[in-house]
């Protein structure tokens, strides 16, 4: 019984993740299960991903390039943690949602790259910033 107990416990602790493939990349889309509405966002961003992908990507390549870290880009896989903004956060009044890609810099680098957007309603960007 403690088993089942501590299972269901960590069930909803695990966040919900959805993989998809565009363009020939690899991409996972990871909600934390305590965001409100996680099983829905899920849902919106596992159906749009297709749709907003293009978008997302050039913007990352462009930012990549314009840093100085176009040997960084593409990584082999992208993933991509996805939350609601609140308006009492960075661009909060203006978004609805923050997504934040996680970059493999190096085999042995402890530092990750980031390139976040700030997406509204209709997962169009906002704002968009990388973090090197």
């Amino acid at each position: 019984m403690f088993r089942s107990l501590l299972r269901m416990i960590n069930g909803h602790r695990k966040p919900l993740y959805c993989e998809s493939e565009q363009d020939g990349f690899r991409v996972v889309i990871s909600i934390g299960r305590e965001v409100r509405g996680a099983s829905d966002i899920a849902n919106l961003f596992s159906s749009q991903v297709a749709k907003i992908w293009p978008d997302l990507f050039s913007t990352m390549k462009g930012g990549f390039d314009d840093y100085g870290h176009s040997d960084e880009f593409p990584p082999a896989m992208f993933f991509m943690h996805v939350g609601r903004t609140t308006p009492d956060v960075y661009m909060g009044k203006e978004s609805s949602y923050h997504a934040r890609f996680e970059f493999e810099r190096e085999k042995f680098s402890h530092t990750l790259p980031f390139y976040d957007f700030f997406l509204d309603d209709n997962l169009r960007t906002v704002h968009h910033q990388p973090v090197f």
